[in-house]
């Protein structure tokens, strides 16, 4: 059986969840200051980001701290 796929916001909820506005949000994506917002399929309109991201940004901003891009090349769990 499958299930909705999870862990990802789309991009339309993000000003209701964030009260900002898409410009601005795509703005500061671009600064790298915001989760990246990834494509669905090649071409298509549906997007969103990863909800542990968008999570983790919130949480660092109710903190008045800076978010920071999660560096996904180098994972802190890296097996030695």
């Amino acid at each position: 059986m499958f299930s909705r796929p999870q862990g990802f916001t789309r991009t339309h909820r993000l000003p209701d969840l964030t009260g900002m506005s898409l410009p601005s949000i795509y703005r500061l994506e671009r600064r790298g200051q915001f989760p990246k917002i990834i494509k669905f399929t090649p071409g298509g309109r549906a997007s969103g980001c990863l909800t542990a991201d968008l999570t983790a940004y919130l949480a660092a901003r109710a903190r008045g701290e800076e978010w920071t891009k999660p560096d996904r090349e180098h994972p802190a769990e890296a097996n030695p």
